[in-house]
């Protein structure tokens, strides 16, 4: 059975494999401490991990998703449960919660029930559980939700600015959105309004801007609240690098921090600069541009995801492969012997580790299908070549199936044909209204015949082959349902 690998790149930020994000500069090496980076991947719906030389280094074992590594500890599901693992693989914190995050300030929220607390490294709980919703600590605070309203607490579980928002978001270079009624503010750390609810939606701050919207249009503020990008855009995003991705009409671009378009709106779809370059969408084709709007990597993806630690998945021609930031394959997805396998930069398959054992067995499994079939087509035709000087006009054929599905009139479509030795071409006939084939083949019957039937409105078929001798004009082809020989013979 094909092994089905999805291989997923594993993105800061994100819970899940195969998240988004963008690409590191063509010409940029990874950082030292990227070259230790491990990379999901998937395999029969369970992941592992493999290194950059696209070794495995974690066995696929873990289901649903495998998280990034944070601190040397990465999120695992088994079952139903969520925990997490170190880099060698080992579960050091026990799949017991509904729900968790990734380590921030060494500190992750969990669910238990319907109830969200917080645990340390250790697996212990630290914040008892008893919130409606908590994410990720950021800048020391975290933001919980309780009583149907947000607020923050701090990494003693206290509540440092109660709940008593509509909506928040993260605190990030010291503010963080708030939401009173429909209107959208900013507050600090002591829980201080900064900036007065007035937006009618609004992002966190970064790169000391933020997005907000006024009316119908998007533009961005600074952390005093003047607007120092006009409200102009259908849709506005956060800063990365001194960049930020805008919608205009549908189409996405890019902006730098003064307003000024880097890359002109012109793409179906866009993501933020990471690492240097962006994933972008154009005719169904995914290619990255770097930050000065040119094309990096051209447009001829299937689907791309984001760099990361110099990296990145994409598809082509229906595989899933890492290239990097030059654009070539260095991890590549494959079929051999039938499974399908994943080979490093040299073309060494490192996934499955025992793919010679396997093209060992499937050659064997070949080997005693041809014997059973020759075996087959001796014992079926025993005796018919004892009048094989009698010439045949005609050949009928009758196909039955023993059990399971209806095989009568037009529920049935059976074809049978052989390429004439003679003249080199394909007897064939054709048969949708019955059992029965009939047809005058004049001379040269004898030879191997493949057949092919389908019943149960072309739901369920088989097919195989036959010996005819020329000496007998009538063959009968009986099958189970499951396509097993039932008496398949000549007469």
């Amino acid at each position: 059975m094909m092994n089905q690998i999805i291989i997923a790149l594993l993105v800061v930020g994100c819970l899940l494999t195969g998240m988004p994000s963008a690409v590191e500069a063509a010409s940029a090496k990874p950082l030292a401490s990227d070259l230790n980076a491990l990379f999901a991947y998937e395999v029969d719906d369970k992941y592992g991990y493999f290194n950059r030389q696209g070794q495995v280094v974690i066995e696929p074992q873990f289901v649903s998703f495998a998280g990034l590594f944070i601190d040397g500890l990465a999120l695992a599901k088994q079952g139903e449960k969520i925990g997490y693992i170190n880099k060698q693989g080992k579960m050091v914190i026990e799949p017991q919660f509904d729900d968790a995050g990734i380590f921030s300030d060494a500190l992750a929220y969990i669910k238990q029930g319907d109830k969200y607390g917080y645990i340390n490294k250790q697996g212990r709980i630290v914040i008892e559980p008893q919130f409606d919703d908590a994410r990720d600590f950021s800048d020391g605070l975290a933001r919980i939700k309780h009583g149907g309203k947000y607020g923050f607490i701090n990494k003693q579980g206290r509540a440092v600015i109660e709940p008593q928002f509509d909506g928040a978001g993260f605190f990030s270079d010291a503010l963080a959105y708030i939401k009173q009624g429909d209107k959208y503010g900013y507050i600090n750390k002591q829980g201080r309004i900064v900036i007065e609810p007035q937006f009618d939606d609004a992002r966190d701050f970064s790169d000391g801007l933020a997005s907000v919207k006024q009316g119908d249009k998007y533009g961005y503020i600074n952390k005093q609240g003047r607007i120092v990008i006009e409200p102009q855009f259908d849709q506005a995003f956060d800063f990365k690098n001194g960049l930020a991705r805008v919608n205009q009409g549908d189409k996405y671009g890019f902006i730098n921090k003064q307003g000024r378009m880097i890359a002109r709106p012109q793409f179906n779809f866009a993501d933020d600069f990471s690492d240097g370059l962006a994933r972008v969408n154009q005719g169904n084709k995914y290619g990255f541009i770097n930050k000065q709007g040119q094309m990096a990597i051209e447009l001829q993806f299937d689907h791309a995801f984001d760099f990361k630690n110099g990296l990145a998945k994409i598809k082509q021609g229906g595989k899933w492969n890492y290239i990097n930031k030059q654009g070539l394959t260095v991890i590549k997805q494959d079929t051999q012997c039938g499974v399908t396998v994943v080979k490093d930069s040299a073309g060494k398959v490192t996934w499955p580790r025992n793919i010679q054992q396997i093209c060992q067995k499937q050659k064997r499994e070949q080997a005693e299908a041809a014997r059973r079939e020759r075996e087959a087509s001796r014992s079926s035709y025993s005796g018919s070549n004892s009048n094989v000087s009698k010439s045949c006009d005609f050949i009928n054929v009758n196909f039955d199936v023993v059990a399971g599905f209806s095989t009568q009139g037009v529920d049935r479509v059976f074809s049978m044909s052989a390429v004439d030795n003679a003249t080199g071409s394909v007897k064939q006939d054709y048969s949708k209204t019955g059992a029965t084939v009939f047809r005058s083949y004049n001379k040269s019957l004898a030879g191997y015949y493949t057949w092919n039937a389908l019943w149960d409105n072309n739901r369920k078929g088989c097919s195989g082959r036959i010996y005819v001798s020329g000496g007998k004009c009538n063959v009968m082809i009986r099958v189970y349902d499951d396509c097993r020989d039932a008496g398949t013979r000549e007469y």
